[in-house]
């Protein structure tokens, strides 16, 4: 099955074309939304990854958490449809090709997702998502009692400070995994940073866990903290009143029009690591 990203619709075949939230015009800058056709596109990316392990007796408990660079390839046809997808990571490479029996790429609302018999990806739709430069998501491949799991930020780097407003707001949607208090659980959170390009402020807010179909408020994982502007990257560290940890984020789009990045965090519910993704506020 493939599908189309056109707008709002769903027509048939997976096409990442359209018009986003952002009212920026980008020129000859790349976007997410309007891919070449018939090429293949290497994007930059960077992730918090691990490993987990589902024991009947202790529960899930994620091991091997780390950070590190990531790449992200999609080729297309003749008519820019999205033939393939290669995620390549620390933890090994996930390949999809969307004309495969064996694999099934969907859309549901704002998220893509693409998947086979032992693993799967799931990434904020751009034109959904009002993203026009950026994507984040989450990988899982299964194995009997363990697998691999990653949360990454991906799209087209902002080069230069020179299109930077003196400060700026941006305002988007944290996901990560959760091990705490022995449960596998998947976190979405509210994501708010404020800049003036030499220091910024990252907040997430409203957070909940989701599993076996249910949800729950989990304020002891709302995290906030303080990051360092180097270039047009963010680091820094972040905590709640349960974890701490770091963060990283880069902006993307010709003049800082998204920002998106990674967090690992422990504490004493246990392991708690994600993606984010937010827009320039007018």
């Amino acid at each position: 099955m493939k599908m189309v990203l056109h707008g709002l619709g769903l027509v048939g075949v997976m096409v990442l074309s359209g018009c986003s939230g952002s009212s920026s015009s980008s020129g000859d800058f790349p976007t997410l939304v309007d891919l070449p056709a018939n090429d293949t596109i290497t994007i930059d990316a960077f992730e918090a990854s691990g490993q987990f392990l589902i024991d009947p007796v202790t529960g899930a408990q994620i091991t091997n958490i780390g950070q590190s660079g990531e790449q992200v390839t999609l080729t297309t046809d003749p008519s820019s449809i999205l033939n393939s997808a290669t995620l390549s990571s620390r933890l090994g490479e996930l390949s999809y090709d969307c004309s495969d029996p064996g694999t099934t790429c969907t859309q549901s609302g704002a998220e893509v997702d693409l998947s086979d018999a032992d693993s799967f990806v799931r990434f904020a739709n751009p034109v959904e998502g009002r993203f026009e430069y950026q994507t984040f998501g989450r990988w899982v491949r299964f194995g009997q009692t363990t697998g691999d799991l990653s949360s990454f930020s991906t799209g087209f780097r902002t080069e230069s400070r020179a299109g930077l407003p003196n400060t700026a707001d941006y305002v988007g949607v944290a996901e990560g995994v959760t091990d705490r208090n022995g449960a596998s659980e998947v976190v979405r959170a509210d994501v708010q940073i404020s800049t003036d390009f030499s220091t910024a402020t990252f907040t997430t807010s409203n957070t909940q866990v989701f599993d076996n179909g249910g949800s729950a408020d989990a304020p002891e994982l709302d995290l906030s903290g303080t990051l360092a502007v180097n270039g047009t990257g963010m680091t820094g560290s972040a905590s709640s009143t349960q974890v701490a940890g770091t963060v990283d984020a880069q902006l993307y789009g010709p003049n800082g029009e998204e920002i998106g990045g990674v967090f690992v965090t422990n504490g004493q519910v246990g392991d708690y690591f994600g993606s984010f993704g937010g827009s320039r506020t007018p």
